[in-house]
């Protein structure tokens, strides 16, 4: 079944673009999700990869390009 989960996860893992995840007790995660199921994901930052729990998870978005100041 594609959801809009399903879909994001392709999307962030096909662009092997980095995310920032905070968990529901405020900690901040950052890396690149190379893989997940139905209740978790794993995500690799540097020389690590770490599971974290979906149900742990309070929001994942994609880490934004840093742009330079539009001139006035």
């Amino acid at each position: 079944m594609n959801t809009v989960e399903t879909e994001f996860y392709k999307d962030i893992m096909g662009s092997d673009m980095q995310i920032t995840a905070f968990l529901k007790n405020g900690i901040k995660l950052i890396g690149k999700i190379i893989k997940h199921d139905d209740k978790c994901f794993l995500l690799q930052r540097d020389q690590y990869t770490q599971l974290v729990y979906k149900d742990a998870v309070s929001t994942i978005f994609p880490k934004a390009i840093e742009s330079k100041p539009k001139p006035e």
